[in-house]
């Protein structure tokens, strides 16, 4: 029962920042305190988007915007599949992924930053 409340709740937070991200306009404080664009600068333009399918142009906007997309969608599916089924795939996965590639996850989320400062994104 634990287990799917909590797969729950990140389910619904992950829906919650894709809506976020589509519908939400704001400024980036990092990008205004820091007069610098962060790694997620793009984002809502880049998600708006995908959602019109423009893949090429959200590429534009960020170009980690496309796999974080396909990330959340794969995420909600194997959410939705330990909800249902009650087992906890998900986490053990994800736990495991991330202890392993974490190194090279900094790496492409630096690279994606200095390519935000380079294009003045």
């Amino acid at each position: 029962m634990k287990n799917r409340v909590r797969t729950l709740l990140i389910i619904l937070l992950i829906i919650f920042l894709f809506l976020f991200l589509w519908l939400g306009q704001f400024d980036c404080l990092f990008k205004k305190y820091f007069h610098l664009p962060c790694p997620g600068c793009g984002m809502n333009r880049a998600f708006n988007a995908i959602l019109s399918f423009n893949i090429l142009t959200s590429f534009h906007y960020n170009i980690l915007a496309f796999p974080c997309f396909l990330l959340g969608i794969f995420c909600i599916i194997v959410l939705l599949y330990d909800f249902v089924k009650g087992t906890d795939l998900f986490f053990k996965k994800t736990f495991k992924i991330l202890n392993k590639y974490y190194k090279v996850i900094i790496i492409i989320v630096f690279f994606n930053w200095l390519v935000n400062i380079y294009r003045d994104i």
